[in-house]
């Protein structure tokens, strides 16, 4: 109680209809996404690397034969290979280079 309907509570966090506040055991927080996934298509190879941002460290890397004429399939490959196990939903940033 207290909460205007659609307004802010005391942490910055929106309460209303429609919004889902989503809290861990406890009512913690869950931890904010900080993974960082990098992918380059180049002429012979696409590289892809998952960097955690809050440890700046690299969680995994990979290659994989870069497809022509359909650039998806080797992206795709090298994506699936570096996020094998992880929560996509930790992926606070996506960048493709070509």
């Amino acid at each position: 109680h207290g909460h205007a309907r659609g307004g802010l509570d005391a942490r910055g966090d929106r309460r209303g209809e429609g919004v889902a506040v989503t809290r861990g055991p406890g009512g913690a927080r869950p931890p904010r996404p900080s993974l960082l996934l990098g992918v380059d298509t180049g002429g012979t190879y696409t590289d892809a690397v998952l960097l955690d941002d809050a440890e700046t460290t690299v969680l995994a890397k990979a290659k994989a034969l870069t497809s022509r004429p359909d650039l998806s399939l080797g992206v795709g490959e090298a994506m699936d290979a570096v996020l094998a196990g992880v929560d996509p939903g930790r992926v606070a940033l996506v960048s493709l280079s070509t």
